[in-house]
């Protein structure tokens, strides 16, 4: 963990897959957005993201946060001083529509 974080950040390892497909898509790199997920989370993790409202959901309950196209879902551990992202998404699909209060079975009707 670098000198001027608070909290480690870590990436589960199915995360990092999809991290890797949607960057080309999100015309960023994976650099890009580990950087800028270290800057941003590993500081003041409890003031960053918007909190996961969707029953049924397996991320109901936890914070998510658009870094350069890609939204990335996660938990924080205060007595650990760790942020876990636990999944990502590319923004610009169907699948992301939940984050934005879109049910994904209604669409935007």
């Amino acid at each position: 963990m670098p000198s001027n974080q608070t909290y480690e950040v870590i990436w589960n390892p199915d995360a990092v897959l999809d991290l890797a497909q949607y960057v080309k898509y999100a015309k960023t790199t994976i650099d890009d957005v580990y950087d800028k997920t270290n800057v941003l989370l590993g500081k003041k993790p409890y003031t960053i993201g918007h909190k996961v409202i969707f029953k049924g959901y397996e991320y109901d309950g936890y914070k998510w946060m658009n870094v350069k196209n890609v939204i990335l879902l996660y938990e924080k551990f205060k007595k650990e001083k760790t942020v876990a992202i636990d999944a990502c998404y590319y923004s610009n699909k169907k699948s992301a529509e939940i984050f934005y209060g879109i049910d994904p079975n209604k669409g935007l009707d």
